[in-house]
């Protein structure tokens, strides 16, 4: 038996527009992306580093060959 996920049944539609659960169950649900998706905020800004950034010494400097 091959295992299936909610993607499988819940977002995968037939050419006749039905998906697994549909059918299953006989009634229509919310799409999958769009219920997930609006749950999310927006994105925290990333977090400062704690140490200063320095430059590093070696970028850029010429080496002999």
């Amino acid at each position: 038996m091959r295992r299936r996920s909610s993607l499988h049944n819940f977002d995968l539609k037939r050419p006749d527009g039905t998906t697994a659960a549909q059918r299953l169950f006989g009634q229509e649900f919310p799409d999958l992306f769009e219920s997930v998706l609006s749950t999310f905020t927006e994105l925290p800004m990333p977090r400062r580093s704690s140490s200063s950034q320095l430059p590093n010494p070696w970028y850029g400097q010429p080496v002999s060959a």
